[in-house]
């Protein structure tokens, strides 16, 4: 795993949140939003791969990571107007944006609603390819079961982590040895859990639940050049939804990762990176 030492932590207020961010390298600016429960250390096998020819930009979301919470509900547009917050406070010009899981779907959004902002998109793992409400979405609504799959902080440990992992990685000991710690520490913050069940309360409580968290209605409308990178053992978002996504954006390339997972970024880092470069240098 990439080290965070050579990388700038930065923060910035906005809305009255401070949020923490790393950058890193110098170029043409890309943008790497985490998903639901994550933080931006989901990233640091690829912040210095691709910091040598971009100027890299790890955020933590609101109420994620070392990031503060707000106090409004954590709405899929919500999360969107962050990023577009977010990329006005920092200057950036025309960013290439990266997201995995739920902030694929955001970085969807995003670029649906500020056309002009977005040169180039990647989806690694992403969600919103589908219409159906996952599960684990509609668990976590009920009071006693979120307590259950939540868990207490004082259940997290090493032991624990490994077995959650099982859904994560295809092969859980690539994880790289400081994952724990770093996982660990995360999981622990107490604001964590209320921050997961008002983002799948916020998105899963109302009629129009996939003009929310899903974008397969307009897919066909992402002008942008796309790759999606999806691990072809993900055990949380099948490939399958990949497939169909794939086929719907006009401009859009798939890279499926064998023996891979739900994060493809970190159990296959290199070829990741190597994807990621690729694709997104200047043709």
């Amino acid at each position: 795993m990439g080290s965070l030492e050579s990388m700038n932590e930065e923060s910035v207020t906005l809305d009255g949140i401070k949020i923490r961010y790393l950058v890193s390298g110098k170029g043409p600016p890309i943008l790497l939003v985490h998903g639901l429960g994550e933080f931006l250390e989901i990233w640091t096998s690829n912040i210095t791969g691709l910091s040598q020819e971009f100027a890299v930009y790890a955020v933590d979301l609101p109420g994620h990571g070392l990031s503060g919470k707000t106090n409004e509900d954590y709405t899929f547009g919500f999360s969107v107007n962050f990023v577009a917050k977010f990329i006005k406070a920092l200057d950036l010009d025309k960013v290439n944006l990266i997201g995995h899981s739920l902030g694929g779907a955001i970085c969807v959004g995003f670029t649906m609603n500020f056309p002009d902002k977005v040169n180039k998109l990647i989806l690694t793992s992403s969600g919103g390819f589908t219409d159906e409400i996952p599960l684990s979405y509609r668990l976590v609504r009920l009071p006693l079961l979120s307590n259950i799959l939540l868990g207490p902080a004082f259940l997290v440990n090493r032991a624990t982590i490994r077995v959650g992992l099982r859904r994560q990685f295809h092969d859980p000991s690539t994880a790289p040895e400081d994952w724990f710690e770093i996982v660990s520490r995360h999981l622990k913050r107490p604001e964590r859990k209320a921050t997961i069940k008002n983002i799948v309360k916020s998105n899963t409580n109302i009629p129009d639940i996939e003009s929310r968290i899903t974008h397969s209605n307009i897919f066909p409308l992402v002008e942008q050049p796309t790759l999606i990178v999806h691990g072809r053992q993900d055990k949380l978002i099948p490939i399958e939804n990949a497939l169909n996504a794939k086929n719907l954006i006009p401009h859009a390339s798939l890279e499926v990762l064998d023996e891979c997972g739900h994060h493809p970024q970190i159990e296959k880092a290199q070829e990741f990176n190597d994807l990621a470069l690729s694709f997104l240098k200047p043709s």
